[in-house]
């Protein structure tokens, strides 16, 4: 009926009443009603003051079918006082054991996960995550958590520094997820690290070039720049350091803008910025106005926003309607005057509790801000480290060619195969592009992200294989 934070209220209520063998039944059908309106909207999660209630719950007397409401509902309040930083306090501990005696385990395994990386102890997050994505279940809600254990377990590969297992965690992200654009970013630097430069070419072209190239990816033109530089493609190189400066400068200049203006009287409303951009009414550059419609905050506080906004409407029509009924006897009276008076004090707060979510939305847009202009600020230092090396290591490659003017003759020769080099100098064999598609130099790279084309012939091996040409067949002219 549109009165859904009404519901909300009433259902905590049912869950506040004395424990025993009667209420216990109403206590876990109010419990259920909370699960379903918690997964349909993304929000509405229990109040904190119902944990002691749930957590003593008499698990032995509900029914079998009860049993996933109670799991789902166990774990939603202990992972948000688990990110809360109150995953030490009485009341988590209550709620793990009662998860527990639900049979919840899989979903302890995700929860110890998320504690091990809190606690920088990747071993234990390595092992936790490997086991809930292990785990064979029906169950649509742990699926629904499995994404987001991918993403952790491959940032905990990454920081061991096991850069297929990392990968391989990455490759299990779903390509409609909301995780995708990290997973591109962090595969792309697994194959940096691990001297793949193919590999991070390729997907940081998927970033650039795809329908993913409105997502804020800074880092994606970086790391092809330095796989460029790695492979000796210099210009190649510079060009990538280029379109960064020309894909992100209207977002870093956007960006600055807000910075120096947020704590004045002319800074922006991020939440009618947000909602402008949604709306195609105010022009903020894509790579933000992605960003902004990423955040879980921003997606759960909205939806909130909007649910009160309906559950308001609705009770004004009640109001209206109540107000023109008479009733035939005087209970009757007595309850229209009682549900007037209930939906009369619920209608008067509503307008807090959208402030007190719409302040909430703008503190986080306004952090988000903050990690998109210091990411963009540390990519451009970054960038400037790569440019000294691209032109250090051009100018070296020009002076190769002026001493070796038959290098790229020869190197011409060993690309279309009439020349074979030895065989501990190949080091690729990933397929070719149709002839009518495709320079000398191009290669096509394909795995589960996608099929892209990118150059990257090899040319540090290319001139190794030279001198080892050159020693084996040297020239009358040398």
């Amino acid at each position: 009926e549109g009165l859904a934070p009404l519901a909300k209220r009433s259902f905590e209520t049912a869950l506040q009443l004395p424990s025993h063998s009667r209420s216990n039944g109403i206590q876990a059908a109010a419990l259920e009603c909370l699960n379903m309106m918690r997964r349909e909207t993304g929000h509405l999660l229990p109040d904190a003051k119902v944990i002691p209630f749930v957590a003593k719950f008499s698990l032995e007397r509900l029914p079998p079918s009860a049993l996933p409401a109670v799991r789902e509902s166990l774990f939603a309040l202990l992972k948000n006082e688990i990110l809360s930083e109150r995953g030490s306090t009485p009341e988590a501990t209550a709620l793990r054991k009662a998860l527990s005696a639900a049979g919840g385990e899989s979903y302890l395994d995700f929860l110890r996960g998320v504690e091990a990386t809190q606690s920088k102890q990747t071993s234990l997050s390595v092992a936790a995550f490997e086991r809930f994505l292990a785990r064979k279940t029906s169950d649509p809600y742990l699926t629904s958590l499995e994404d987001e254990a991918a993403l952790m377990l491959g940032r905990a590969y990454f920081r061991l520094q096991k850069w297929s297992q990392a990968n391989r965690a990455y490759k299990r992200i779903d390509k409609k997820s909301n995780w995708l654009v990290d997973a591109l970013t962090e595969t792309a630097w697994t194959h940096l690290q691990s001297k793949s430069y193919p590999g991070s070419i390729g997907i940081a072209s998927d970033l650039l070039s795809s329908g993913l190239r409105r997502a804020f990816a800074p880092e994606a033109p970086m790391l092809m720049a330095m796989s460029f530089v790695e492979l000796c493609q210099f210009p190649s190189a510079y060009q990538t350091v280029q379109r960064f400066r020309t894909q992100y400068k209207d977002s870093y200049r956007w960006l600055h803008d807000w910075n120096l203006k947020k704590s004045t009287p002319q800074s922006r409303d991020l939440y009618a910025s947000a909602i402008g951009y949604l709306e195609q009414e105010i022009e903020v550059p894509d790579a933000i106005g992605t960003e902004w419609l990423r955040s879980s905050v921003f997606l759960a506080r909205q939806e909130e926003v909007n649910w009160l906004k309906r559950s308001e409407r609705r009770v004004d029509e009640l109001l209206a309607e109540l107000q023109t009924t008479n009733g035939d006897h005087a209970s009757h009276a007595r309850l229209n005057a009682g549900l007037q008076r209930l939906l009369l004090q619920y209608r008067k707060g509503v307008p807090t509790r959208i402030a007190r979510s719409l302040a909430e939305i703008r503190a986080e847009l306004g952090r988000v801000n903050a990690r998109m202009l210091t990411t963009l600020s540390e990519v451009a230092q970054n960038n400037s480290l790569v440019e000294i090396e691209i032109f250090q290591g051009a100018s070296q490659e020009m002076l190769w060619n002026q001493a070796h003017p038959e290098f790229k003759e020869l190197a011409q020769e060993i690309e279309s195969g009439k020349i074979e080099p030895r065989k501990a100098g190949a080091a690729w064999d990933w397929g070719r592009a149709p002839a009518a598609e495709r320079g000398t130099s191009t290669e096509v790279w394909e795995d589960e992200l996608g099929q892209l084309r990118a150059h990257t012939e090899n040319l540090c091996v290319k001139m190794k294989e030279f001198r080892e040409l050159k020693k084996r067949n040297p020239s009358p002219k040398n």
